[in-house]
């Protein structure tokens, strides 16, 4: 009791306000777990204040925070934070909470802004994922069935900016709500490209689930999608957006649902295994509108642009189900994919997620060298349509490549280029 006395007392003194704006300064305190602290500062904080991580201050977050629903409330990340390194603490804490993949952090509301700090050396929430990978790699490939989410974000009109992330345990930013703004955050991963054994499975940068969101100028280095739009999400615009290393500007539809009006323009990727990229299931149902991957630049991408409707979990089969003539999907429609320039890795595409064989990325009969693959089912596909696509090998001198069957698609449906499996010829 003593304790959580002396913690209300010193948030007592940290808190100002100004013409009904309060400041609510969270204290470092001598404890091993500042969540109190924060959790402490809600009661009166969670309307009209910004809810300070001081500037030269390493927090540690040993336990998860909900924020509960905020009103106009600015949440500033200007010193470090830390999560516990311990692994076996982290798995229990998510275990006996019964949420699967507990997020640490769960913020709702409306008028929220999250605001971490343009200083290089602080702002900072630091994982220790590079701790779960390895551990991962030695014992369950793929990464570690328990695992917690990073950020459950559910709150409109609403602003995300300058957050930086270090080595996450696994998904980062899953946003929902309405009206949101994401610009100039940092998720960034540090393994090795070449070592099998080390790889940061699930770290998704920003998961989307919301309608109305405008995402720009991010940095993200991971070992999974970049950017991904899921089932419910609309009117999406990704733009100028930074992806190295990881599995590029998706669509996914995981459930029924529909998706529609998404824009992933003028994304720079380094060392992706894909560049944009749509996957779905066998069985669901659904309706994919509206897409748009444009001015993509790529430096040694192994899939630049891959539409699957036959999508699986390598955990769980080897391969899709057979397709036949009574499989049913999601309908793809309104696909545009235009201005694609870079290089293909031609020399050793992939990346090190492969647990199965052949490798869950792998297509039957491709030659490594395409830009586009269309990998559809009959009857649930149309109005796809691809252009100026100037890309070449990384070894050089190889014929850039499609991946293309028409039986897949509507009767005279002129996707740009000839649908072949072969060489990338203009129509």
């Amino acid at each position: 009791m003593m304790r959580v006395l002396s913690l209300v007392a010193g948030l007592i003194v940290g808190t100002s306000s100004a013409a009904g704006w309060k400041t609510c300064t969270v204290p470092r305190t001598n404890l091993t777990d500042d969540s109190l602290a924060v959790n402490a500062l809600l009661a009166n904080c969670s309307k009209d204040a910004t809810i300070l991580f001081e500037a030269g201050k390493t927090y540690n977050i040993s336990t998860p925070i909900n924020f509960g629903n905020l009103t106009n409330v600015e949440i500033s990340f200007q010193g470090n934070l830390t999560v516990p390194k311990n692994i076996p603490y982290i798995q229990n804490i998510v275990n006996s909470s019964g949420v699967f993949h507990l997020a640490w952090f769960t913020i709702g509301g409306t008028n929220v802004t999250l605001n971490g700090n343009t200083d290089p050396n602080w702002g900072w929430v630091e994982w220790h994922g590079d701790r779960w990978w390895l551990a991962s790699g030695l014992t369950h490939p793929g990464g570690l069935l328990i695992r917690p989410y990073g950020w459950t974000l559910e709150f409109s009109n609403s602003v995300i900016k300058n957050m930086k992330v270090s080595n996450p345990i696994a998904w980062n930013f899953q946003t929902g709500g309405d009206n949101l703004t994401i610009h100039n955050n940092r998720v960034e991963c540090q393994y090795p490209l070449d070592n099998p054994d080390y790889f940061p499975f699930n770290t998704d940068g920003f998961n989307l689930n919301g309608s109305n969101i405008y995402i720009h100028d991010n940095w993200v280095k991971n070992g999974d999608d970049c950017i991904v739009v899921n089932a419910g999400a609309s009117n999406i615009v990704a733009k100028n957006n930074y992806c190295e290393g990881g599995h590029g500007n998706s669509i996914q539809l995981q459930q029924n649902g529909s998706i529609s009006n998404v824009t992933f323009s003028g994304t720079t990727f380094v060392n992706s295994l894909y560049g944009g990229r749509f996957k779905s299931y066998q069985g669901l149902s659904g309706q994919i509108s509206g897409i748009t991957w444009e001015n993509f630049k790529m430096t040694n991408v192994s899939l630049p642009l891959y539409l699957t409707q036959n999508y699986y979990d390598q955990e769980i089969s080897s391969a899709p189900p057979a397709v036949t003539p009574s499989t049913v999907t999601t309908n793809l429609t309104n696909v545009r994919i235009a201005n694609f320039t870079g290089t293909i890795n031609d020399v050793n595409p992939g990346d090190n997620s492969c647990l199965s064989v052949p490798c869950w990325y792998n297509v039957v009969n491709a030659t490594k060298t395409e830009a586009l693959i269309f990998d559809l089912i009959q009857g649930y596909a149309s109005d796809i349509h691809a252009s100026d696509i100037d890309m070449s090998t990384v070894s050089g001198g190889r014929t850039i490549d499609i991946f293309c069957t028409p039986s897949e698609l509507p009767s005279g449906t002129n996707v740009g280029y000839q649908c072949v499996k072969g060489p990338l010829v203009p129509t």
